[in-house]
């Protein structure tokens, strides 16, 4: 499994690179996601030549940590406040190391460990999908309108609200519409290229 992988799990864009794979220390702990309100950026980081030039460049109220997800040796750099926090250390990052460059924003406040995560494909059908932007008031109004419980899923390595899922596709479009016009921006999927986070999302 790569750093892609890793992007849906957590719902973060990726910049790719070309760059040879390189398996880890054993003794490396699992990266884990970030924690309610924390940013983060991920290096893809096979050497430790690259680890420290990534050191060096960075502020010292910073906090990195060498990490392994599957055969991956990753530098993981929390403290960020910010979406355009993370995105400008990384953009700095990106002029010293070759190497792909994640950012990660979690789905929900509450923590997740890797290790106990189990994402899993929606049934084979129709889904259809919200974009909230990260906005915990869209999530609590579609809950309130639909009269359910909420998911969560990953689509195209960005996290979506999961109305709901259909193998009627004539229903699912019925409840795109219903969504669209009260003000959801709404996409309908094949809902096997979703991968379900979570079943219920909670802010």
């Amino acid at each position: 499994m790569r750093i892609a992988t890793l992007c849906i799990l957590l719902g973060i864009i990726c910049v790719k690179s070309n760059v040879a794979d390189a398996v880890p220390t054993p003794s490396l702990s699992v990266c884990q996601p970030p924690t309610k309100g924390d940013y983060l950026v991920l290096v893809v980081s096979p050497t430790q030549a690259n680890q420290e030039t990534i050191r060096r460049a960075l502020p010292l109220q910073l906090k990195m940590i060498v990490c392994r997800y599957s055969k991956d040796v990753v530098v993981r750099v929390e403290g960020f406040k910010n979406i355009t926090e993370a995105n400008q250390q990384a953009q700095n990052l990106r002029k010293l190391v070759k190497t792909p460059i994640a950012i990660a924003v979690p789905p929900t406040p509450a923590k997740t460990n890797l290790s106990n995560y189990r994402p899993l494909p929606l049934p084979k059908g129709y889904a259809v999908l919200v974009n909230y932007n990260n906005q915990p008031k869209i999530a609590t109004k579609l809950r309130q309108f639909i009269g359910k419980k909420v998911g969560l899923v990953s689509y195209r390595q960005h996290p979506y609200l999961l109305a709901s899922n259909f193998s009627n596709q004539a229903q699912a479009k019925t409840l795109q519409k219903r969504l669209q016009s009260h003000g959801f921006k709404t996409i309908l999927i094949d809902s096997t290229k979703a991968i379900l986070l979570r079943q219920e999302i909670q802010f």
